[in-house]
């Protein structure tokens, strides 16, 4: 025999039963609070329950309904069937187990056309023997679109030519920030002009030179509304033990390396995530700190304190990774996700970033 144990409706980062999570109770919060965006991927994960072993695996169905029109009439999305049966839990399986494993919840993928305004989710669950029911209801009213217009580099470096990077390498760079921040899936993208630098980033007065040579571009564009300015170096004119990002709070636009691989650090997130107001969270640094950010414990500071999911890859985060605005890894001994998932978004930020005027939000 199963049961369902709860739901959660995340696009990133959300709650799901925090009294049982051993977090500090100021940071416990009730499920699914933390505000969904429109048009953006979303997963659903339904959690189980055995009354005993051995259970046979449970598989399931979704059928969405979403209000629309002006008298609120509901039109049916679906069905949508489950991405595989799970083994419901047994009965006082630590949090960190149930929670850390997609196979402890049956898991539904809500296209990113379905997201927007008020949504109903009629599941139903099976193990072949028997059939359970439930409900779910959530909204997303908000719409956040990520608009980048990018200054491209390249290198003249006494005589050898470093070309700029690719609008497909802007796009690649870019690719982990919807499954990060609360935007919607689609981002807006374009090229505002190239400059050319004469030597490697590294000092303070190379990244002086870069900023001065990029404003004048980003003027000439007209420094258009809604649009972050993003200048994208190629990796090569960056050394290794330098910075790989900057900020200009004062002129509002930033820089950072294009990315080649997944390497867990996402340059251009933390920047974009400057732009939009954000100080650092306490890790790997102590310049422009956040005083406000909170201390997630038992866990060490600066972290996301908080169960993550790549909507994208099905991939678990756990509250050990380090938040988007700080540096470095996860701690020693900490094994899910660690070579990949260096960082995430902590419940602070993603709120910080939800109806954020750089995001250019509007009701969806």
């Amino acid at each position: 025999m199963f049961s369902i144990k709860g739901t959660e409706i995340t696009q990133g980062i959300q709650y799901y039963d925090s009294k049982d999570s051993g977090i500090d109770p100021q940071w416990q919060c009730p499920d699914n609070s933390l505000p969904l965006v429109a048009h953006k991927q979303t997963v659903v994960r339904v959690y189980l329950e055995s009354s005993g072993s051995p259970t046979k695996p449970v598989n399931g169905t979704l059928l969405a309904k979403r209000k629309v029109g002006a008298n609120g009439e509901w039109t049916t999305l679906g069905p949508l069937n489950a991405l595989g049966p799970s083994a419901p839990t047994a009965p006082g399986t630590a949090y960190k187990t149930e929670r850390g494993s997609l196979n402890s919840s049956v898991n539904f993928c809500l296209p990113s056309g379905w997201v927007a305004g008020e949504l109903s989710l009629d599941i139903q669950l099976t193990d072949g023997a028997q059939t359970l029911k439930t409900l779910a209801m959530f909204e997303a009213k908000l719409r956040q679109t990520l608009k980048i217009a990018a200054i491209m580099v390249q290198g003249d470096l006494g005589g050898t030519k470093v070309p700029p990077p690719t609008f497909a390498g802007l796009v690649k760079t870019a690719f982990k920030a919807p499954r990060i921040m609360p935007i919607s899936d689609e981002i807006q993208f374009r090229v505002a002009g190239t400059i050319t630098v004469t030597e490697k980033l590294y000092s303070d007065s190379s990244w002086e030179s870069l900023k001065a040579k990029a404003l004048p571009v980003r003027d000439a564009d007209g420094c258009q509304p809604g649009w972050i300015y993003y200048v994208l170096i190629p990796p090569s004119l960056l050394n290794t033990d330098g910075p790989l990002g900057m900020e200009w709070g004062d002129v509002h636009f930033a820089a950072g390396r294009a990315l080649e691989v997944d390497e867990g650090y996402d340059a251009i997130v933390h920047e974009i995530g400057h732009a939009c107001g954000r100080l650092h969270a306490p890790a790997g640094t102590d310049k422009d700190l956040d005083p406000k950010f909170p201390h997630y414990t038992p866990y060490r500071e600066g972290v996301t304190g908080d169960w993550g999911l790549d909507v994208v890859e099905m991939k678990v985060i756990g509250p050990e990774a380090t938040d988007i605005m700080g540096y470095g890894d996860y701690p020693t001994g900490w094994t899910i996700d660690k070579n990949k998932y260096v960082q995430w978004i902590s419940p602070y930020t993603y709120r910080a970033l939800y109806n954020n005027p750089r995001l250019n939000p509007q009701p969806a």
